[in-house]
């Protein structure tokens, strides 16, 4: 059983009155926990949610419920908890990022690319960020880095808790909105119900959008958006982002890059890929597959102009 699971009382229960929830009641939750016997551990959560009258403290008791909920298996419920955590806890005021600490972050940012898709990586990204974190723990959003990795190692008890806390203190990291993407974006491929399906997408483009806009440099916040929109609403996207695209002097991820290249083609956005495939040879000029998606443009234009033997211009 992971610590997180039992940290109830460390430091969730915030309340004006000290007798809620009691001493006893603490001890009895935790032995329920200890001994995996959670739908009584539910129901001391849902008690004293019902007797809270401070949201702080009824969004931690979300976050420790949804973590009971993902170790009694039951997935999609916890993720819909904790976003509903997330929602619950107040808005409160937060100190502006130092340039000691947006230098650390910006350092860890291409190891954070990497990790996405090469579990090594992701170790190798957790382990540095843990250590960034534990000798500056004043440096709040590292440890957006670190809740990723966990929930991209699967470890989602360990997630709520840190990434809630980030969310607590470094609301405004484009992590934060990439993050409660993502989450609405795992819960509208896992709904039944084609109206949650739909709400829980609107959610993720929301949030993703805006991550992107904070940080245009995550490629993978665009194919995430691009995966799920239908083709109106993916043409609109690829004419609005690729300005951005094209401003960038750091190359975005080369799979990334090819990926909305074809995309921008297959939904008939020529000029937009065209814009891409221009801004993509100053960061991989050597690339075959460039070249080939170069002469699969000219061969589209050429069908839209009906002149088959226009020349390749890129």
């Amino acid at each position: 059983m992971p610590d997180a699971l039992i940290a109830l009382g460390r430091d969730c229960i915030i309340s004006p009155s000290s007798s809620y929830p009691s001493h006893c009641s603490q001890e009895r939750f935790r032995e329920f926990v200890n001994e995996k016997n959670f739908r009584p551990a539910i129901a001391l959560i849902d008690q004293w949610v019902q007797e809270s009258k401070n949201p702080t403290a009824t969004a931690f008791l979300y976050v420790e419920k949804a973590k009971i909920l993902y170790a009694d298996q039951q997935h999609a419920e916890a993720q819909e908890l904790f976003l509903q955590a997330l929602q619950t806890l107040p808005t409160s005021s937060q100190g502006k990022i130092s340039a000691a600490e947006k230098n650390a972050f910006d350092k860890l940012f291409p190891s954070y690319e990497e990790a996405s898709v090469s579990p090594e990586a992701c170790s190798r990204l957790l382990e540095e960020s843990e250590a960034v974190y534990k000798n500056h723990p004043e440096f709040e959003s590292i440890e957006h880095y670190i809740a990723a990795c966990l929930a991209n190692r699967g470890q989602f008890i360990e997630f709520f808790d840190r990434f809630f806390h980030a969310f607590q203190v470094r609301r405004d990291c484009f992590l934060t909105y990439k993050t409660i993407g993502v989450l609405h974006l795992r819960l509208f491929e896992a709904s039944s119900s084609e109206e949650r399906r739909q709400m829980h997408r609107q959610e993720a483009v929301i949030c993703l959008k805006e991550a992107f806009s904070r940080e245009p440099k995550d490629s993978t916040l665009l194919v995430k958006l691009v995966f799920i929109l239908p083709p109106m609403e993916k043409q609109i996207l690829l004419r609005s982002v690729s300005v951005e695209l094209t401003k960038l002097q750091t190359p975005i991820r080369r799979m990334d890059c090819f990926f909305l290249i074809q995309q921008a083609m297959d939904v008939g956005e020529l000029e937009v890929a065209k814009q891409l495939i221009e801004k993509a040879h100053s960061w991989y000029q050597y690339s075959r597959a460039l070249h080939e998606l170069s002469d699969q443009l000219s061969a589209l234009e050429a069908f839209d102009t009906g002149n088959p033997n226009i020349e390749r211009r890129y």
